[in-house]
């Protein structure tokens, strides 16, 4: 009981540190306009508040989870730190280099019998990839003191400014319409519960932010550039899938850069295009060489993993059980390429919408189901007002917006390809539905604008 006191005494200390630190400062700032002000403290809340709300959901509804073993871990991380610091730190950069968190145990006997008498269990030592989440969110444990509360709120935080960083520099990608971004980035309740919490997701979505923002939307330093790939590299440990989705994204974004600056010069043009060649060439070594590190996102075995996963959850009897019906079948497919393109309607469809409401069976289903019904019907809103031509149009006519919507399609058909199961498929797809509706919010508040202009000009 005290040592639960005690935590909530750390947390709320962190909280109070947190907004005088990193919120009141953007309240405060004469440079940020004040409806932006009042944005960022509300941003803020939403992140706190929904990574406490899914936090305590697993503790005290589903009685654990994935979510209180990386804390978990993280805070056994912080009590080696405190008894044996540089060797910790030691165990934890070399495990994460070497992507094994045995091996440096077996060449340091005296740690690993350190640990044992200690009573210090890494619940993932046998999985490195999520071992590493734990081990990433170490720094954040350590500095809220070992508190489960103080890196609640840490991370909570550290996911606002990663995120209303991003939602500022998009300024400059939609002057007239980035304001309408904050509802997808900021407030979505689902991607505000995903990535508000140290979950895999939300490392590889957050770390892809940060490389984006300071690549493509600010100008070029080299220390963001090199902090920048450290991060994707990050990402890429413990998503493999999704940084390999944006590769070509990235590839088609640098491309476009030197486009920019390259074509009203004629042997400028010819170097670009010589240098077209050489990213293209790059971008398709770098897909490969991802995949074959990665094991089983090949593209040979793609198709083959995308069938085993979707059979395996679909016909388990007792996990079907397990997880009180939220299952759900899209239909067999060949394993090959064709097969998984066959899917690919009624795939990116629930990949973007499902579940819906009569297919809830749980708490966080349901609430995942209210927000993706009225997503659809916003979504269908815009294309019956706006023309699906139109909206098409303006979407494929920007180029942030062309290479998003890729992404986001692509991602979420394979999600929903491959999840299978509802409790899986709302949290996977988040990285997916983030630049989706970024895209859809931000060309139809575009559209409006020059609407209400055509409108004003008769």
């Amino acid at each position: 009981m005290l040592d639960f006191i005690l935590d909530l005494v750390i947390g709320l200390f962190v909280l109070l540190t947190a907004y005088f630190l990193i919120v009141y400062p953007l309240r405060s700032s004469p440079s940020l306009p004040i409806h932006l002000r009042k944005i960022a403290f509300w941003a803020w809340l939403a992140k706190v508040a929904g990574a406490f709300t899914t936090y305590y959901l697993y503790l005290l509804y589903y009685g654990g989870g994935d979510i209180i073993n990386y804390i978990s871990d993280s805070v056994n991380f912080v009590k080696l730190f405190f008894w044996r610091p540089i060797q910790t730190l030691e165990y934890i950069f070399s495990s994460i280099i070497n992507r094994d968190y045995f091996k440096y145990l077996n060449e340091n006997v005296d740690f690993s019998w350190f640990l044992a008498d200690n009573g210090i269990q890494l619940i993932y030592l046998r999985d490195p990839v999520t071992q590493t989440v734990g081990a990433l969110t170490f720094p954040i444990t350590l500095l809220s003191l070992g508190s489960v509360n103080g890196t609640i709120v840490l991370f909570a935080t550290y996911s606002f400014w990663v995120s209303f960083g991003f939602f500022r520099s998009l300024e400059k990608v939609y002057p007239t319409s980035w304001q309408s971004t904050a509802i997808p980035i900021l407030f979505l309740p689902s991607v505000v519960s995903w990535i508000a919490l140290p979950f895999k997701e939300a490392y590889a979505l957050l770390f892809t932010l940060y490389a984006l923002r300071r690549l493509f939307l600010e100008r070029p330093h080299l220390f963001r550039y090199i902090l920048s790939f450290i991060l994707i590299y990050l990402a890429y440990v413990i998503k493999p899938y999704i940084v390999m989705s944006f590769i070509p994204i990235l590839g088609f974004m640098i491309i476009q850069v030197f486009g920019k600056k390259m074509k009203s010069d004629i042997f400028l043009y010819a170097l670009y295009l010589i240098l077209v060649v050489l990213i293209l060439g790059l971008t398709l070594y770098l897909i490969q060489v991802s995949a074959e590190s990665s094991g089983k996102y090949t593209l040979e075995n793609i198709p083959k993993q995308a069938y085993l996963v979707q059979m395996d959850l679909v016909r388990n009897t007792a996990y079907y059980a397990e997880t009180g019906g939220s299952v759900y079948d899209i239909g067999e497919f060949e394993p090959t390429m064709t097969g998984m393109l066959s899917k690919f309607p009624i795939a990116f469809f629930t990949g973007l919408f499902r579940p819906f409401l009569w297919e809830a069976k749980k708490g966080i289903v349901f609430l995942a189901a209210l927000e993706g019904t009225s997503l659809l019907f916003f979504t269908l809103y815009g294309l019956i007002k706006y023309s699906p031509q139109n909206v098409l149009r303006s979407i494929f006519s920007h180029h942030m917006s062309r290479s998003f919507i890729i992404f986001s399609i692509f991602f979420l058909f394979m999600v929903g390809l491959t999840s299978g199961n509802f409790g899986n498929l709302v949290r996977y797809r988040v990285p997916g539905i983030f630049f989706f509706y970024l895209v859809i919010f931000a060309n139809y508040a575009e559209l409006r604008a020059k609407a209400n202009h055509h409108r004003g000009g008769q």
